[in-house]
């Protein structure tokens, strides 16, 4: 009983992030949430479907075995990739061409061992050892470009499952396991990283939209400016419109608008639903680009 609450707590945490990190993916498109929403969904059935991992049978998944499998080479592959992109790493195709090449050689070669000596025990230690050696090469990525935040989300996020993911299935096959990890170890350290991961996402993706915004009101200024009155006399804005309109050009909030204009908010989401269909944009990520 308690190992079916454990591991139905487990799944339903990481089910809902997953659909979180889909969810940014579909409003944002970022390549980075649509990754790391892959690894984590990889990571969640193969830990389930690792052989031994619970002592009751929770699951009777029809080709269990061979979907195991599969996860051991979409772990590191979707991990590698949400890497390359939420580090922005210089050279990506450079990275994309190792990885595909790595991939593909050693999942030839666990395949052919497979076929020849009908034993999963070696393609399982060489796909996880794959995996924590492609995590270890960004790590020391980010240890050498520590300056940059995303560097510091990463390690900190992965550091925990990255020490007991090596230990739990390397070391532990091995018999040199370090830490003695336990399975709810495990899962724990990989619900702590979905959830810092998420926010690390979230955190970075505010900022980049915040940098963007204020590099679009800095470009208004200047020889731009006169494309602004050109577009709003073309349009027929009234003085009203206007200000709102030269208010939201600046980055300010409805609110702040408000207190500006000395108007209500109603007032001010008026006159910018006015504004958005004189214009013809949907929102103000779209009228910034209307005025470049």
């Amino acid at each position: 009983m308690n190992a079916t609450i454990l591991i139905g707590g487990y799944l339903g945490l990481i089910f809902f992030l997953c659909i979180f990190q889909a969810y940014i993916y579909l409003l944002h498109k970022r390549k980075s949430s649509l990754f790391y929403f892959l690894f984590t969904f990889s990571c969640a059935i193969g830990l389930l479907l690792e052989p031994g991992f619970t002592e009751q049978k929770l699951f009777s998944l029809p080709f269990s075995g061979e979907i195991n499998l599969i996860t051991h080479l979409t772990v590191p592959l979707f991990g590698a990739l949400f890497a390359i992109n939420y580090l922005k790493v210089k050279s990506r195709r450079i990275h994309y061409y190792l990885l595909g090449t790595a991939l593909a050689i050693s999942g030839t070669l666990y395949l052919f061992h497979y076929l020849a000596a009908a034993s999963f025990t070696f393609y399982l230690l060489a796909g996880d050892l794959i995996a924590v050696v492609i995590l270890g090469f960004y790590f020391v990525y980010s240890f050498i470009h520590f300056s940059k935040s995303t560097s510091k989300f990463f390690i900190v996020g992965f550091i925990f499952t990255f020490a007991f993911s090596l230990d739990f299935f390397i070391l532990k096959r091995l018999n040199l396991a370090l830490f003695n990890t336990s399975e709810f170890t495990l899962m724990l350290a990989g619900v702590l990283e979905a959830l810092f991961t998420t926010f690390a996402v979230l955190y970075t993706l505010k900022n980049e939209n915040q940098a963007m915004e204020s590099k679009n009101v800095e470009s208004l200024s200047g020889s731009h400016l006169s494309t602004v009155e050109e577009l709003i006399n073309q349009y027929r804005l009234s003085e009203r419109e206007n200000e709102v309109l030269q208010q939201i050009l600046l980055g300010k909030s409805n609110s702040e608008i408000g207190e500006a204009l000395f108007i209500s908010l109603h007032t001010v989401k008026y006159h910018s639903k006015n504004l958005y269909t004189k214009l013809e944009v949907r929102n103000r990520k779209e009228l910034f680009q209307r005025f470049l």
